[in-house]
């Protein structure tokens, strides 16, 4: 049986001024990306030059300033390959379950929401005891 396998997918950073950011990436090479927007925030991808690297996610506040400096390193969860999304939940459920038993805590729900409805959203925010964000995506 295929398992799935977690992966690393992005590293962001929220910037406050996302025009002066993305023009610092393009002189690096990075291109222009996805761009998305969630209640929170606005993202763009920059994509690294011939697209080996690591992809850059800024992100900007709708709230001015809020967050600004701030870095999340995100991860995805293979679900391809065959691998059913209900078996890919399962395995990052014991992911998630290993990093509370080392410390690390929700951000965006509580344990009891989690045990209730892990992944109702489809992003699980956390941070580590020294205050470091990891986010997990399911991407089917």
């Amino acid at each position: 049986m295929t398992q799935p396998k977690i992966s690393f997918y992005s590293f962001a950073t929220y910037v406050i001024d996302m025009d002066e950011s993305k023009l610092f990436y393009k002189r690096l090479g990075y291109k222009e990306g996805n761009i998305d927007e969630t209640d929170d925030y606005m993202l763009i991808e920059m994509e690294p030059p011939g697209g080996d690297g690591v992809l850059i996610e800024l992100r900007q506040s709708h709230a001015y300033g809020e967050n600004a400096g701030r870095t999340v390193t995100v991860f995805t969860l293979d679900v391809e390959a065959g691998i059913e999304r209900e078996q890919a939940l399962r395995a990052q459920s014991k992911i998630v379950e290993d990093l509370l038993f080392r410390g690390f805590n929700f951000i965006n729900m509580t344990p009891g929401e989690f045990y209730v409805n892990p992944f109702g959203e489809g992003t699980i925010e956390m941070v580590d005891p020294q205050g470091a964000r990891i986010e997990f995506l399911i991407h089917d």
